[in-house]
């Protein structure tokens, strides 16, 4: 344990994820800093960092200090595993049909600027295309590590793109080359556009959707590249027996 009461290697559980969610929302509500509020809590603007990431888990004597110096307390409660997804389920379920279609015409009119690179529809749309109940955010797509170069091509080609900053948490001021670290993600007018580099090329799941058929990666693959949507998989099962 560290001095300011933060289990230093705790892994990133939901509920670290979740409490650290909360405390970010009240501290920007209340309009204090992680520094002023870490005065008023009598602990670190380090700990506040690391608890509002979720990476760190304090102390129940800590998580009550700094909530308290905000005006509000922590009350807890227990449900069903995963429960907290079954209102994002019927959601999905009633505008899937719609979330489909809408960025499945998005998505074509931005590979329209790839240049006849070879992809396979990967993420939410993937899982959506595949039967999983998730509403679809964003435009996910797989590609070969090998086809970078042809990858860079398509994103300097597409206009009025932004690369998400991994420090500003934000999409501005990175640099949009894949080439350069930092996550796979842009935003574009049409749609965000997150690209997931495959050093294995899979069988594509051709499927029928819209005015066409669409290659998409196998659902397997993709739930286990994504621990939420599996989480939303698994969920759905549960639910539909």
């Amino acid at each position: 344990m560290s001095d300011d009461g933060a289990v230093a290697a705790a892994p990133a559980g939901r509920l670290n994820l979740r409490l650290g969610q909360l405390l970010r929302l009240e501290r920007e509500r209340a309009r204090l800093s992680q520094r002023a509020l870490a005065a008023r809590a009598g602990t670190s603007q380090q700990c506040v960092s690391r608890f509002e990431t979720g990476f760190y888990a304090p102390t129940t004597a800590v998580v009550e200090r700094l909530f308290e110096a905000l005006g509000c307390q922590v009350r807890a409660d227990v449900e069903a595993l995963d429960a907290d997804l079954d209102e994002s389920i019927a959601v999905a379920r009633r505008e899937r049909d719609d979330d489909i279609r809408f960025m499945l015409g998005n998505l074509r009119s931005l590979l329209r600027w790839s240049g006849g690179l070879d992809y396979v529809i990967d993420g939410e749309l993937a899982a959506a295309l595949q039967g999983v109940p998730v509403r679809v955010t964003r435009a996910d797509v797989a590609v070969a590590a090998a086809d970078l170069p042809r990858l860079t091509d398509w994103i300097f080609t597409l206009p009025n793109c932004e690369r998400w900053n991994e420090w500003w948490r934000d999409f501005v001021g990175a640099d949009r080359d894949p080439n350069r670290p930092g996550p796979l993600r842009w935003w574009t007018p049409l749609a965000e556009l997150r690209v997931r580099l495959l050093e294995t090329w899979p069988t594509p799941v051709p499927l029928v959707a819209g005015a066409g058929e669409v290659p998409v990666r196998p659902l397997l693959d993709v739930l286990r590249d994504d621990p939420q949507l599996d989480r939303v998989a698994r969920r759905a099962r549960a639910l539909g027996a």
